[in-house]
């Protein structure tokens, strides 16, 4: 009945049931949760989405135009851009947005596997089954999985609703974020590759008194494992991985939805017209490149096993950092801002 059965309904599995269906496929998509979009995130993308699956005005909660970088609460630098770095979004609304394109089922358990899917007792081949269920599709073959623990507080003060601000540590590699939804409701999150949930969240803890909002009230608490470690093209083959499942999240910063929903548009587009292959695609998109060099770069922090102070950051120097995040800036520029505290870093590129 169906070309091709989704299993995942987050955006990369929205998005690719939204483009086959716009060329033609008869697709389903299965969700384990009761709704689309409910795997924990921080919810920022850049308006770079816009260009892929746009985001309706009804799904943004904030917009971010500046940001702020600390390094063990001392402030490095701000950047005041005047223009929208961020939208903070609901996902569920943004992805509901789509639904009525193609049948869907929520709620649903589909057993997976490298030879396909069972749905309802019956085996689908893998030819037909399309995976989007972040990283816990081959998660044992995954070697940079960091785990992250978030709250949503309301009844805070936040100072700036429009800045965002990434806190990092020595002993953490990864770092923590505060991303404002309003004036009174922030989400304060952190990640990292070398600490568990549990050592992860007293210095969650740390972060919200240290901010001043221990006052609040914690409305949410969520946590997911985050694959850090670039695109895996390896993987493009049957049954066919998007997103976060094929490593759709930039190395450096965590970034996973408009990365998740480039792959998505690959994978479609190798389907429909076969002039490409899906992996082919996958080295065309724009973040391959920044998703390789950030793996890189993460990799060497990781083996040094802590961050170093970077020093006082300029406006540009944040530019440059946002940039090279979304996979925008070019290597040479990011590695003109490197500090001498980061040298190794420069060196992996010579």
């Amino acid at each position: 009945m169906y070309d091709y059965y989704i299993v995942g309904g987050g955006p990369a599995g929205v998005a690719l049931a939204h483009y086959l269906t716009k060329n033609g496929f008869r697709v389903k998509l299965f969700e384990g949760r009761k709704d689309v979009g409910e795997k924990p995130c921080g919810g920022g993308v850049p308006p770079q989405i816009q260009g892929y699956l746009p985001v309706p005005n009804k799904a943004i909660l904030n917009v971010i135009k500046s940001m702020k970088v600390t390094y063990e609460f001392n402030e490095l630098g701000v950047w005041e851009s005047g223009q929208t770095l961020f939208y903070m979004i609901d996902r569920r609304t943004y992805l509901r947005e789509y639904l009525s394109d193609f049948d869907y089922e929520m709620g649903k358990f589909v057993k997976l596997s490298k030879e396909g899917a069972i749905i309802d007792s019956k085996r689908i081949g893998k030819e037909k089954v399309l995976i989007a269920v972040g990283a816990l599709w081959r998660i044992n073959e995954r070697d940079m999985v960091a785990n992250t623990v978030q709250y949503v507080i309301s009844n805070v003060k936040v100072d700036d609703p429009q800045q965002l601000e990434f806190i990092f540590f020595k002993d953490l590699i990864g770092y923590a974020w505060i991303f404002p939804l309003s004036e009174k409701i922030v989400k304060v999150g952190i990640g990292g590759l070398n600490k568990n949930v549990d050592e992860l969240e007293e210095m969650l803890k740390l972060v919200i008194k240290r901010k001043g909002f221990g006052i609040g009230k914690i409305v949410k608490r969520d946590g997911a494992p985050i694959d850090m470690g670039g695109l895996k093209v390896e993987w493009a083959s049957e049954p066919y991985p998007v997103g976060e499942a094929i490593g759709a999240v930039m190395p450096l910063t965590g970034e996973g939805i408009r990365p998740s929903i480039m792959t998505a548009k690959a994978l479609s587009e190798a389907l429909s017209n076969g002039k490409y292959g899906y992996a082919e695609l996958l080295t065309k998109l724009p973040i391959y490149k920044a998703s390789k060099n950030q793996r890189k770069i993460l990799k060497e922090i990781q083996k040094k096993g802590e961050v170093p102070f970077p020093g006082k950051l300029s406006d540009k120097s944040i530019m440059l950092l946002y940039k090279f995040g979304l996979g925008e800036a070019k290597l040479r520029d990011f590695l003109s801002i490197i500090p001498s505290s980061l040298s190794m870093i420069k060196l992996l590129f010579k």
